[in-house]
């Protein structure tokens, strides 16, 4: 995971934009579609877990990667230590703590 993160060019492009803050109606519709696809895949992810019962069944999905995300997004734009699989990993456990269970264990 961190190998991915830390290698799509696409993230950094994004980041990019995002920093520029282009008022461009292009760069803004495509940072709109990236993150509408995002969500989109992302959330059929969640509800797969809340059928499994690892989540509640009222959790918002998109609050929840909003959650999970920000921090590894702001490890690469402050770019002063690495998205290792240490870090990932307690950003999973801290958002389920927050949303669900502990850890991927099961731990609460």
């Amino acid at each position: 995971m961190s190998q991915l993160l830390n290698s799509t060019p696409g993230i950094a492009r994004l980041l990019g934009s995002a920093l520029a803050l282009s008022v461009d109606p292009d760069v803004a519709a495509a940072r709109r579609h990236f993150w509408e696809d995002r969500f989109e895949r992302t959330s059929q992810l969640i509800t797969r877990a809340i059928e499994r019962g690892e989540l509640p069944s009222d959790v918002d999905a998109q609050e929840l990667m909003e959650t999970l995300a920000a921090p590894l997004y702001f490890r690469l734009l402050t770019g002063n230590r690495p998205l290792d699989n240490a870090f990932i990993t307690r950003c999973i456990n801290h958002t389920m703590a927050l949303y669900g269970r502990a850890d991927s264990t099961g731990r609460t």
